[in-house]
């Protein structure tokens, strides 16, 4: 076999389409760089004046991370269980995430791919002496619609070279599980199915106070769980300026700003305010649910083969889809696990004590197993 040695640059800029290359056999896992587009298709990036900052597909490209796991696959025809990391270093979840148990009974490979502008998949050079005005104009491509085409392009790139040429199935957790949702909506020829795990895809409009979005015995965990995010999480000094400019521009997430506040329209009004003044843009929960939630709750719509799932003691359980919403949309399944945490079921070991994280994962492996052998 041969074995390459993988450089990492934050910035490259070819006129060839992305390609895969193979890296490092680390025990078990390969880990490789792929020439990723900069920016997929047009997007709008001012609400202020559209017409004057609309930004086109290019030929840039730079390294996104990714890793590969094939000690339980069954040959390069096998399953493909494809991880999409959120707002973290791609480490981070190579530790914190287990799908061993998943990949042992569908006989699959696992593979992991680094979240743009997070760990040491970076677009563009940030220095120290940058300015506000040109700083921030370099995340700009920092969207979510150029994540999911990252995505797309890179197992594409994977299919056509017949390394992988199994049917592929997403998996995401938190965030994660929204950008594994979508994915499964948008390209259901690439990936037959999707578990979305503690997916916050529906925010519920805010009232005066957070015990109106969820039950009061929620409150302190959600509060720690902002703050572990912003405070102490896993985020290196480059990731937390992602996060910051995400949480004006994709993920509504005023709690960013003002954590420790119970006040929850004020914290709204606080986060817009400041979205608005250092990026001039600030997604509101109207535009999120429409372009986001309502399209897997609609009857007539293509959301298909998905599993929800979510936990009793989920901070972010009144965020996620509900039972409720499978009236609407019968083609979805979702899965409540009783005394489940943040994203238990992607976390928990199967061997442990917990019957009901158990019962989401074998149900996975049931409808897995279902989409393997009904999708074309």
């Amino acid at each position: 076999m041969t074995i390459f040695v993988i450089v990492y640059s934050t910035w490259a800029c070819a006129q060839a389409p992305p390609t895969a290359t193979e890296g490092e056999l680390t025990n078990p896992l390969l880990s490789g760089v792929f020439s990723q587009y900069v920016e997929h298709s047009y997007h709008y990036y001012s609400n202020i004046s559209p017409a004057l900052d609309r930004v086109g597909p290019s030929k840039e490209t730079f390294q996104q991370r990714y890793w590969i796991d094939s000690r339980y696959a069954s040959g390069a025809d096998a399953p493909v269980l494809f991880y999409l990391d959120g707002e973290s270093p791609g480490e981070y979840y190579l530790k914190k995430i287990n799908l061993t148990y998943f990949a042992e009974k569908l006989k699959a490979h696992i593979v992991y791919l680094e979240h743009r502008y997070y760990g040491k998949s970076f677009p563009a050079e940030i220095s120290p002496t940058d300015k506000a005005d040109v700083l921030w104009a370099k995340f700009r491509p920092l969207t979510i619609d150029n994540v999911i085409e990252d995505a797309a392009e890179f197992e594409k790139s994977l299919q056509q070279e017949k390394r992988l040429s199994g049917k592929w199935i997403v998996i995401g957790g938190s965030y994660g599980g929204v950008l594994a949702a979508i994915y499964r909506l948008r390209h259901p020829e690439l990936v037959i199915g999707a578990l979305a795990s503690s997916a916050p895809l529906h925010f519920r409009v805010p009232g005066s106070d957070v015990s109106e979005l969820m039950p009061k015995t929620y409150k302190d965990a959600y509060i720690e769980s902002m703050n572990q995010t912003k405070e102490s999480g896993p985020m290196d000094p480059l990731s937390r300026l992602s996060y910051y400019y995400q949480s004006c521009h994709d993920f509504e997430n005023a709690w960013y700003f003002v954590p420790k506040s119970m006040n929850v329209g004020q914290m709204w009004a606080n986060a817009q305010a400041e979205c608005s003044s250092k990026f001039h843009l600030w997604i509101t929960l109207g535009e999120w649910n429409k372009k986001y939630y309502l399209p897997f709750v609609k009857k007539d719509g293509n959301a298909s083969h998905i599993l929800f799932t979510t936990g009793t003691d989920d901070p972010w359980i009144m965020e996620s889809i509900l039972p409720s919403d499978t009236e609407k949309n019968p083609r979805l399944t979702v899965f409540t696990i009783n005394g489940g945490k943040h994203c238990s079921d992607l976390i928990a070991l199967p061997e442990g004590n917990f019957e009901p994280i158990k019962k989401a994962q074998d149900l996975f492996i049931k409808l897995a197993r279902r989409w393997l052998t009904t999708a074309p």
